[in-house]
């Protein structure tokens, strides 16, 4: 059995809420389970704080001093002003193309940039 509360207080047009049990439906039977995967999107830790785990836990274990200068100048100076707002598990694509967009004018620091 699905339950999904649709609308509150007001009534919705007939096919939308056709389309709404059609896209439940199909969501079931691929096993998605739509209202967990808002609860991990909501739970999800911004991308600053993640940056900072990486900046501080991370490359400070594994990397040399030479990268973790490079790691510490790309995300302080690209990824935290572009990304650094959203939630980690609610990236894209579009919100990689938009960096990418946004650092078009220096294709060596792109390629370097751990995005």
């Amino acid at each position: 059995m699905i339950c999904i509360q649709i609308g509150c207080f007001e009534a919705l047009p007939f096919e939308q809420v056709k389309e709404w049990e059609r896209q439940a439906i199909a969501d079931k039977h691929d096993s998605r389970n739509p209202g967990r995967e808002k609860k991990v999107e909501r739970l999800s830790p911004p991308v600053a704080l993640f940056a900072e785990w990486f900046l501080e836990e991370y490359i400070s274990v594994h990397c040399r001093l030479c990268a973790q200068v490079e790691y510490r100048n790309a995300v302080n100076h690209y990824i935290l002003l572009v990304l650094g707002s959203l939630k980690v598990m609610a990236l894209a694509r579009d919100d990689f193309a938009k960096l990418h967009k946004y650092m078009q004018d220096k294709p060596f620091q792109t390629n370097c940039t751990p995005a």
